[in-house]
């Protein structure tokens, strides 16, 4: 049996489009089961999840006072039952063949621990396509780059002759509508739920460390409902700029938080940024980079603007752990209604 997890927080309508494309899978209803982790909706959801759960026997919904999305993923975790285990945000929309590809992929090559897919933007208008370009143009840098020595002929030669294909040779994530087989998760541990963001990240450092490589397939692609711009699609570039200085404060040097100083990082970023140019033109989308280069360079300053602000906060110490067990409760019930007004955290408006 294939669990996909599929992570939620106070949006309701995306979830609803998510689900609808995960009942339309081209597979067998009983070989598959959906889990809705909610991480602590207060919108509807549950409501909304209930009547969909009417006409579907293998979609389960457990509720948990809001912990973040590491809690949110190890909530699904916990109340899979699969032997492969997907995680897909609620802003995702599937094709009908994900569960078939995801299969096959693992049936042909039966040594593959992990596979994930291609994200592509879903919305039509301006300002989606500029952020889905611009999330495009990040994801080849780090496939190009992996593994290339920080020279800038060699970055600038990386990217300008990057040609995409699978390959367990990168530098992504394990994001991306990414389905596990179950035993990675016993061998390299679940998510560190003191990760705020960046959980998948810290991950992959860990699943590298056991030597478990990522199987990263572009010829299924996996559409992405991203926050409109400007306003949400710059709050969110500004939250992941700093949430990466979070994490390389946490992590250390050895995921590439230190560099060897400003100046060689600016010729590195220039190098990257023509050699970003040249695959542009090759892959006819200079046209568009042109066009949406305003809407680009706004994302790229309030990611760097995040960036800055925490580099330049007084560091504070990692907070701690939060306990293993995370709170949960099966079925539509409220488990806030089981707590004293006390014991019941703050939550934020973010969503996974």
């Amino acid at each position: 049996m294939l669990s996909i997890v599929v992570l939620t927080h106070n949006r309701r309508e995306l979830l609803r489009r998510c689900l609808r494309s995960l009942a339309l899978q081209d597979w067998p209803a009983e070989e598959f089961e959906i889990i809705v982790a909610d991480d602590g909706s207060s919108d509807g959801t549950p409501e909304m999840v209930r009547s969909l759960a009417a006409s579907q026997p293998n979609l389960r919904y457990y509720w948990q006072v809001r912990r973040g999305v590491a809690g949110a993923r190890n909530l699904g975790l916990r109340h899979a039952r699969g032997a492969w285990i997907a995680f897909v945000a609620d802003d995702y929309e599937l094709a009908p063949d994900y569960i078939r590809t995801v299969m096959r992929l693992f049936a042909e090559r039966p040594e593959r621990m992990i596979v994930r897919f291609k994200v592509v933007g879903a919305g039509s208008d301006f300002g989606s396509r500029a952020a889905g370009l611009y999330y495009e143009l990040g994801y080849v840098r780090r496939l190009a780059v992996w593994g290339v020595a920080r020279r800038p002929a060699m970055i600038f030669r990386a990217l300008a002759g990057y040609q995409e294909r699978a390959t367990a040779e990168h530098g992504l994530e394990p994001a991306g509508g990414a389905c596990f087989r179950r035993e990675v998760f016993e061998r390299a541990g679940w998510f560190d739920e003191s990760f705020e963001r960046a959980e998948d990240t810290e991950l992959g450092e860990r699943l590298r460390a056991h030597g478990i490589p990522v199987f990263y397939y572009p010829h299924h692609v996996i559409r992405h409902h991203l926050e409109p711009f400007p306003r949400a699609a710059l709050a969110k570039a500004y939250r992941s700029g700093r949430y990466r200085c979070l994490y390389y404060r946490r992590v250390g040097a050895s995921s590439g938080g230190v560099r060897s100083g400003w100046f060689a990082l600016a010729v590195e970023k220039a190098a990257a940024g023509a050699g970003l140019l040249v695959y542009a033109a090759r892959s006819n989308l200079l046209g568009k980079l042109l066009l949406y280069s305003p809407c680009l360079a706004a994302i790229e300053l309030a990611n760097k603007l995040g960036f800055l602000r925490e580099a330049l906060r007084r560091k504070e110490p990692a907070p701690a752990a939060p306990p293993s067990r995370c709170s949960y409760t099966e079925g539509i019930e409220d488990p806030r209604r089981r707590l004293r007004p006390s014991q019941v955290p703050r939550r934020d408006r973010r969503g996974p």
